[in-house]
């Protein structure tokens, strides 16, 4: 099928670079001002060149370890932009899409063209908010070629994206948003890799899931309750060595203070928030396998089975996705039961 597609298609047009950025792409750290996990990251801006997969290999070799690195480009050579998401992928970074740039105010950032191709070659895959990533354009790339669909296969996208691209009029350009995006495999940052189990635990009832956010993260859930506090409570470990992780200043690792910040500690569920009190938080445990953490859920939960449950934490505090979570919630009648067996 896809060898009659590319036939088809194969002079639809020109493999014309973009032009919109006047420069090459460079790569350096940037941040939004703020001092928090998250508030500084690797950009790349500019134009993809024939020389931008040599630029960012010699990035990345002054660096230590995998990183994550935000695209903000218009697009620019195809050829060079599948060697630079090749590049990414064998280093095993993340690529993201983000709005706020090296500046303070946030500014708008886009990525064309090129430049999803190049997005393709991250571990994972993070599209934030409610961007998007845009084909086509006045000089759009010819996506229906052998190397782009052979290209689109290893990185694990699915080949649809081809057949998005070639519905596109020329001149005009076309966003990839919302559910599409999980559906085509350019965000791959969140889905269930377990569906919610009873499991027997001591001598009642708990409920257990795994979620994955991104390829390498993958993080359990437990809804339960205990005989001592028939209360529904969740846990969460978010993986990695805790050990002496501190805040920037040099505070206690403290996900659920408020302290003088205005965007504190909140459940959501549907439009409904739910503040977070302090006194509702179990423990807060570091440690070499994971940053463990305990609270009591409100009970609306009860009331909203097969709905998502959205847990943001202290946003004066904390970026970038650590311990921010949105879950499916079970069915009511495992709830009632977990509820019924308390541990």
């Amino acid at each position: 099928m896809w060898m009659t597609i590319l036939r088809s298609f194969a002079l639809l047009c020109g493999l014309v670079a973009t032009t919109g950025h006047a420069d090459d792409m460079t790569f350096y750290f940037t941040g939004n001002g703020g001092n928090c996990h998250g508030c500084e990251w690797i950009e790349a801006r500019g134009e993809i060149t024939p020389d931008t997969p040599a630029r960012f290999i010699a990035f990345a070799e002054t660096l230590n370890g995998a990183g994550g690195i935000a695209l903000d480009s218009t697009g620019g050579d195809p050829d060079a932009a599948m060697a630079l998401g090749r590049a990414i992928r064998e280093r095993d970074w993340d690529t993201s899409r983000r709005e706020q740039g090296g500046e303070f105010p946030s500014r708008e950032t886009t990525c064309i063209d090129a430049c999803v191709l190049a997005f393709m070659g991250g571990v994972g895959r993070n599209v934030r908010d409610d961007h998007g990533l845009t084909i086509g354009g006045e000089t759009a790339v010819q996506w229906v070629s052998q190397d782009v669909l052979e290209y689109t296969l290893e990185m694990g996208v699915s080949p649809d994206v081809l057949m998005i691209a070639t519905r596109v009029p020329a001149g005009q350009t076309y966003d990839v948003v919302g559910e599409d995006l999980t559906r085509l495999g350019l965000d791959n940052t969140q889905k269930t890799t377990d569906d919610w189990y009873l499991e027997p635990y001591k001598e009642g009832l708990v409920l257990a899931t795994k979620q994955q956010f991104g390829p390498t993260r993958e993080v359990p859930f437990t809804l339960f309750c205990r005989v001592e506090d028939p209360r529904l409570h969740i846990l969460v470990v978010e993986p990695g060595d805790f050990t002496d992780t501190i805040f920037p200043d040099g505070s206690p690792l403290n996900y659920f203070s408020v302290g003088d910040y205005a965007d504190g500690p909140a459940f959501t569920i549907g439009e409904a928030k739910y503040p977070l009190d302090p006194d509702d938080v179990d423990f807060i445990r570091q440690s070499q396998t994971g940053l463990t953490v305990s609270v009591i859920l409100p009970d609306a939960v009860i009331g909203r089975p097969g709905g998502a449950l959205s847990f943001t934490p202290n946003l004066g505090r904390v970026y970038a996705g650590l311990l921010e979570y949105t879950i499916p919630l079970p069915p009511s009648s495992w709830i009632e039961a977990a509820l019924r067996n308390c541990i």
